[in-house]
């Protein structure tokens, strides 16, 4: 079993059935190498430590991505426990008990003076939401269609005489900059990503 770090708003649509997909920067980002391929199987220069595009030697000498899947941090039917920002439950005298922001923060734990922690130290024994990876795939962040935009968490009422046809889009693309674009993978920068597909699983389930 894996883990993967979700946002307090991912965990909220996780949780309210909304968010069954998400994208994440491939790192690093995959870069054109000059590779010559004889048998077009070449997908990776283990040597150097960078992704691998394919050229065609032809006359229009094309390029194009290679299929990076085998390279992802989940695979399908990996199981995975989810991060995210947390702490220790000080209103239950640290009987093992964790609070989640996710849940209402301060306004459910009026007496917890306790700060909340980073998604990346939260320990496997606290996590309470779990995933099974259906898909992965790769594509760059501006090819998100409407209907990924959905699965991500953005159902945005536009209503039926709305001028907006990708009002779902521009939500994901305000979350994606606002994640993403100081870290250097911001929308107009347009990064490969992972792209995973899961369902939510209960505990224990078979790894």
């Amino acid at each position: 079993m894996k883990p993967i770090i979700m946002s307090t708003e991912d965990v909220r649509g996780i949780m309210d059935g909304r968010k069954t997909m998400a994208r994440i920067p491939i790192k690093p980002q995959p870069e054109f190498t000059q590779v010559h391929v004889w048998d077009g199987n070449l997908l990776y220069d283990g040597g150097n430590r960078t992704w691998c595009w394919k050229q065609h030697v032809s006359p229009d000498c094309w390029n194009e991505i290679d299929w990076l899947e085998q390279f992802a941090p989940y695979k399908p039917g990996d199981a995975l426990w989810v991060r995210e920002t947390w702490k220790v439950d000080a209103s239950d005298n640290y009987n093992d008990s964790y609070a989640y922001k996710s849940d209402g923060g301060i306004e459910k734990y009026p007496n917890n003076m306790l700060l909340w922690r980073s998604p990346v130290t939260m320990p496997r024994e606290a996590a309470r939401l779990f995933l099974r990876v259906k898909d992965v795939r790769v594509e760059r962040v501006q090819d998100i269609p409407e209907k990924d935009a959905e699965a991500e968490g953005f159902r945005t009422e536009c209503g039926p005489l709305s001028s907006c046809p990708t009002c779902n889009v521009s939500e994901f693309r305000n979350a994606w900059d606002a994640r993403n674009a100081k870290r250097g993978y911001g929308w107009d920068t347009n990064p490969f990503c992972w792209v995973i597909e899961f369902e939510r699983v209960e505990k224990g389930v078979k790894e």
